[in-house]
């Protein structure tokens, strides 16, 4: 019902990340954006720079320390 995609904070918007945000706005099902490592001040940029990959607003997570992890499942459970 609604797709995650997450992107690399650290790493910045990568070709692979644009052309799989291009095949996902073909189908008509919401999808929740998340920009993992975002920690960092250094994924600034990247957070920024994910509004051009038409998906909406992004949401920064951190995986690995746990952080935006609320936000994230607010942001899924928004398309129950």
């Amino acid at each position: 019902d609604v797709a995650l995609m997450v992107v690399d904070g650290l790493a910045g918007i990568t070709p692979d990340d644009a052309h799989f945000a291009r095949w996902l706005r073909r189908f008509d099902k919401p999808v929740v954006l998340a920009v993992n490592k975002a920690e960092s001040k250094r994924a600034a940029p990247t957070m920024a720079d994910a509004y051009q990959l038409g998906l909406g607003e992004p949401v920064a997570i951190s995986a690995e320390h746990g952080e935006g992890l609320a936000e994230l499942y607010d942001a899924l459970a928004a398309h129950e």
